[in-house]
């Protein structure tokens, strides 16, 4: 699947800080690879399924897509149980306002509850860091269903290599409607820089730490 997305100037890092990147996801991984692994465990033990949720995501420029993985936080079988939940169906008028997370999600799972407020479901990201499919700071990689909700202008978000944390996950996260969520990652895309990357990542620190909008 392709957009119509028109060509834009190259929004890339340095080669030094790409390299830099990577290493630091190397290494984050390694560090907590046996947390990540006890986590899966106890995904595997409280409900049936895999421990990892896997989807195919938007990638730079709408055209390359991936897939994507985190630990699991749904149970299996939601989008049978909950299906409106699930559909991602919205008008047009109704979509600029709509809150993706809810704070009270009867999809997830109590332990994917917790792993959601403390971010750890996130870990496994580090891995697409690692081959390039994600950088550490950039616009959340998106779903295929919601690329409809675009137009050309905010398709601009999608000029950029998806991240692990960015400006929306900074300034409100889950608090954020679908309109506010995109509108912060324009802004980042406007300002990006190494040094708007690392003031991010500084921040992510804090945020992760007092759990704003995570839920």
């Amino acid at each position: 699947m392709t957009s119509p997305l028109s060509v834009s100037p190259q929004l890339n890092n340095p080669w030094w800080f790409v390299f830099l990147e990577r290493c630091f996801a190397v290494m984050a991984l390694l560090l907590f690879l046996p947390v990540i692994l006890v986590l899966m465990l106890i995904v595997k033990f409280e409900s049936p399924g895999p421990a990892l949720f896997v989807q195919e995501r938007i990638g730079r420029y709408a055209r390359r897509p991936f897939r994507f993985a985190k630990l699991r936080t749904m149970y299996t079988d939601s989008t049978t149980r909950f299906p409106d939940l699930c559909a991602y169906s919205f008008s047009k008028d109704e979509v600029g306002e709509v809150k993706l997370s809810l704070k009270v999600d009867p999809r997830v799972t109590p332990f994917g509850n917790w792993l959601r407020r403390t971010s750890l479901d996130e870990l496994p990201n580090f891995w697409h860091v690692i081959v390039g499919d994600m950088a550490l700071v950039g616009p959340r990689p998106e779903m295929w269903k919601m690329l409809q909700y675009y137009d050309s202008r905010t398709l601009q978000k999608f000029d950029v290599l998806p991240g692990i944390t960015g400006y929306a996950q900074i300034y409100g996260r889950g608090d954020l409607t679908f309109d506010e969520t995109v509108e912060h990652d324009l802004a980042y895309i406007r300002e990006k820089s190494v040094r708007t990357d690392l003031l991010v990542l500084f921040r992510t620190v804090w945020c992760t730490i007092a759990r704003k909008g995570a839920f």
